[in-house]
């Protein structure tokens, strides 16, 4: 059995590797770093809000983001590993605007969840709390059904 500071490794490997991919436009090597029946989530609380499941449904959703945009990036100034399945991901992006051109800098949290090497659920925050209940509730998701997260 692999040791949990392996794996704890390797998914805040997994993490960067996406946010270096996505910034560079790379979006089969992302595409790649993901479950196929990944699950995205953009809270009420950001733009381009909703539920996106799949592949496909992580290639419309950052297709309808990146529209609105005329330059994009998201840093990942914080991975932190949250048991062997949970990384909380502090991300600052800066963009301008499409058609405006106003640049725009914001703060957002990621609550992602790994399963077999790859990201099986990115939920998207305004805030570290949020962030934090959604990886609460999929740990004890994960408990009940009898695969704790140590």
């Amino acid at each position: 059995m692999e040791a949990s500071s392996d794996i704890r490794e390797r998914n805040v490997e997994l993490t960067r590797r996406g946010f270096e991919a996505y910034n560079s436009g790379d979006y089969e090597a992302v595409i790649a770093l993901l479950h196929p029946d990944v699950e995205l989530r953009a809270d009420h609380e950001l733009l381009n809000s909703g539920s996106f499941t799949g592949h496909d449904g992580f290639m419309q959703w950052s297709a309808e983001w990146l529209e609105a945009w005329e330059e994009f990036s998201v840093d990942a100034n914080a991975v932190e590993t949250i048991g062997d399945h949970f990384i909380l991901v502090d991300s600052h992006q800066v963009a301008r605007g499409a058609g405006s051109g106003i640049d725009v800098e914001m703060d957002v949290f990621w609550a992602l969840e790994a399963e077999a090497g790859k990201l099986r659920r990115m939920h998207i925050y305004a805030t570290r709390e949020r962030a934090l209940d959604a990886i609460r509730g999929w740990s004890e998701e994960r408990e009940a059904h009898g695969d704790g997260d140590t």
